[in-house]
């Protein structure tokens, strides 16, 4: 179990941001944000498989074209949580010129020299195996770090100068997510960036995937302080992370060939069916909240009805009480002949 604790972490990181992206961009396909953060979860998970990879083959080839292909990853991840920070918690936005024009492309060119020496040159020794062999740095890395950690600052810095902006709720839903993408891009340029690139400690790089803790449980609070999902569909999301997990943990134990792949295609299984009853929980409970609200708003049109009925009344019975004063005087003659 300690030697798997890599391929744990990665495991059960990639179950709860997978679950949770997939929910939360089904709960509302149009939604910017929902789109944002689905990609910034898929970029996740491949950018923790990579990180996981990278050390557990035995070829000098297979290994750089793995640890390049990372930090392809790597480009994009960043860029996919400064795309996440632009737009929460907006349903619709026109992104930025610097983004489209500036951000975009200068990540296209970095991530595509990621491939060439440019970056990691060549790997002179392999580690023995389980330990991470360190590459020689190219002049790139430079222009690759400045890039990443420029993304995920930017990224920070732009909810930061949200929260000021904003108020209410919203004001603190953005303070929730500020703080834990905040805690999540230290962790990635201290343990990701800093200490591998220039310190050549790449001790850390196996439990990458760990770094996203900080930002999902603080995102997973901010929806559901914001009511974005119910406590009903909280609970339903935790149950299948957990059924998820226990599986995964199996799958680390099966020595057997067949039954490793039966408890895979069970854990996909397993996921699966967790989004499709978390979608039906989540549109049962909308219904609920809709049927509340018009309960509500019945009741407040009879209060409006009732203030209606009272008024007219009152009205009805004034005109009539003048109108039986100016009558008995034209009957008793008090007004002359009729």
């Amino acid at each position: 179990m300690i030697q798997n604790l890599d391929l744990l972490a990665v495991g059960l990181t990639a179950s709860a941001i997978g679950l949770m992206g997939f929910i939360i961009f089904l709960s509302d396909r149009k939604s910017v944000t929902n789109r944002a953060f689905f990609a910034f979860a898929l970029l996740t998970i491949l950018w923790g498989v990579t990180n996981f990879l990278q050390y557990k083959f035995v070829t000098i080839d297979a290994t750089l074209a793995t640890m390049r292909f990372n930090l392809f990853v790597a480009v994009w991840h960043s860029l996919a949580f400064l795309w996440f920070a632009i737009a929460f918690p907006a349903r619709e936005l026109r992104l930025p010129r610097w983004y489209t024009y500036g951000a975009l492309p200068v990540s296209i060119l970095v991530s595509a020299l990621t491939f060439t020496p440019f970056v990691f040159a060549r790997i002179t020794e392999l580690a023995p195996p389980g330990s991470i062999t360190t590459p020689v740095n190219g002049p790139g890395i430079i222009l690759f770090s400045i890039v990443t950690i420029g993304s995920l600052i930017i990224g920070v810095y732009q909810l930061l100068m949200r929260t000021g902006r904003s108020t209410g709720v919203e004001r603190q839903q953005i303070r929730l997510v500020a703080i834990g993408m905040a805690l999540t891009a230290l962790l990635i340029v201290t343990f990701s960036v800093v200490l591998p690139v220039f310190l050549a400690q790449v001790s850390f790089l196996p439990f990458a995937a760990l770094f996203m803790l900080p930002f999902l449980l603080l995102i997973s609070y901010a929806i559901y302080q914001h009511r974005l999902f119910s406590l009903k569909i909280l609970a339903v999301e935790s149950l299948v992370f957990l059924i998820a997990a226990v599986t995964f943990i199996e799958i680390l134990f099966s020595a057997d060939p067949v039954l490793l792949g039966i408890r895979v295609f069970v854990l996909f299984v397993i996921i699966a069916a967790g989004v499709l009853l978390t979608r039906s929980v989540t549109r049962e409970v909308e219904q609920r909240e809709r049927i509340q609200e018009l309960a509500t708003e019945l009741e407040a049109a009879n209060r409006g009805q009732e203030g209606l009925i009272h008024f007219i009344s009152h009205e009805v019975k004034g005109a009539l009480g003048k109108s039986a004063g100016v009558l008995s005087l034209i009957l008793e003659g008090d007004l002359g002949a009729v």
